[in-house]
């Protein structure tokens, strides 16, 4: 839980109108990190994950989901669907 509120700590303040994108989103710190970042900030939040996942990132409280095949450079991907 420290690594996820320690990552957030950078961030300038997220708000509603925040989007944040959480890479690994059904992992031990992604699941934490959508968490706070929709229960704390209310911030829009994408969660990356594999297509078996989607259910349970969802459930943690991210608003979309994206997948993306493990061949596939995640950063690149992201930065394609948000800029």
């Amino acid at each position: 839980m420290q690594t996820a509120k320690r990552d957030f700590g950078s961030c300038n303040n997220p708000t509603p109108q925040t989007q944040v994108v959480v890479i690994g989103a059904a992992g031990g710190v992604g699941s934490l990190a959508v968490q706070i970042a929709k229960r704390h900030f209310g911030a829009h939040v994408v969660g990356v994950c594999g297509p078996k996942h989607r259910n349970l990132v969802l459930s943690l409280g991210a608003d979309e989901v994206q997948f993306c095949p493990e061949d596939v450079n995640v950063v690149k991907q992201v930065v394609l669907l948000y800029s």
